[in-house]
């Protein structure tokens, strides 16, 4: 009967990802400059407006510092009101 796990030494996905995910990887990493260069296009365009703004500036904050962590929910013993 199989639990659902795999048998030591067995890999879950013995083909690896697939080439053409590779290939479209590669092919968005060719377009980044152009991609960023838009972003930074919208984000100061006041014409735009303010949730596409926003929105662009969000998107170059997460590729140039990473997303920020969600918080910790740390359960409590105590209900504030």
């Amino acid at each position: 009967m199989n639990s659902g796990h795999f048998k030591p030494g067995q890999s879950g996905n013995p083909g690896g990802r697939p080439k053409q995910i590779k290939e479209i990887e590669e092919l968005a990493r060719q377009r980044s400059a152009e991609a960023l260069d838009s972003l930074t296009a919208i984000a100061g365009d006041l014409e735009q407006p303010a949730s596409a703004r926003v929105a662009a500036a969000i998107a170059i904050l997460d590729r140039g510092y990473g997303k920020p962590a969600p918080p910790l929910l740390i359960p409590t013993l105590f209900y504030v009101r």
